[in-house]
């Protein structure tokens, strides 16, 4: 699931939004619902929710990380290609109050606290 980059189009609120909701609504509520992301996705999810286990979310580096995560497999670009876009989508989904208890609750489901 490869999204197309555009630039000028949107801004990163809108983005941000969008990936959120994506990527909230495909992880799983119990063990048995199954998930769209990639296997690449999921992978990296779940690497970021390791490395952080029981740590609260926060911006930097939990937020980003996730973010990074799912979008270097859905734009197929190198990590290098996409890091000011992730820090500013990622900053605009943290401070946004309903995007970060969308992200809280599911750094919990992760694992996190």
């Amino acid at each position: 699931m490869h999204a197309s980059m555009n630039h000028q189009s949107g801004s990163s609120s809108e983005l941000g939004q969008d990936l959120l909701s994506r990527i909230v609504e495909q992880q799983p509520a119990s063990a048995d619902h199954s998930t769209p992301l990639s296997a690449t996705s999921r992978s990296a999810v779940a690497e970021v929710a390791r490395r952080y286990a029981g740590e609260r979310l926060s911006l930097n580096p939990i937020t980003v990380e996730l973010l990074r995560a799912v979008l270097v497999d859905w734009l197929g670009v190198p990590t290098g290609g996409i890091e000011t876009i992730v820090e500013q989508v990622a900053a605009t989904l943290y401070e946004d109050p309903v995007s970060h208890d969308r992200l809280q609750a599911m750094w919990i489901n992760l694992g996190g606290s």
